[in-house]
């Protein structure tokens, strides 16, 4: 169909009072995005983990020890995108997901 990627804007906070939470649903489908100094920021303050600061992106932080748990307690909205190419992480993260959820 000529479509390399999916793009969205994954809306929320860590806010539990919060009706948005993209944020934290849309990586586990393989959804990707760039984590700011700010996200960064927040992660390190929140976790007081500064290797998990250092990750680049959000599947790279999700692929770190308490990565996932970090991003949904301190993550925050941001733009993501799905890479639709056969074999591409975000395919790949997506199948696991579904894998998963079949077998739960």
């Amino acid at each position: 169909m000529g479509v390399d990627r999916i793009e969205t804007f994954a809306a929320g906070s860590g806010d539990p009072d919060s009706k948005w939470f993209g944020y934290r649903v849309w990586p586990k489908f393989g959804y990707d995005g760039p984590l700011s100094d700010a996200h960064r920021n927040q992660i390190l303050r929140g976790t007081r983990n500064a290797k998990l600061a250092k990750a680049k992106t959000v599947q790279q932080l999700y692929s770190m020890p308490g990565g996932r748990e970090a991003w949904e307690k301190h993550g925050s909205g941001l733009g993501m995108s799905f890479d639709l190419k056969k074999g591409s992480k975000a395919v790949e993260r997506l199948n696991k997901y579904l894998e998963e959820r079949m077998n739960a």
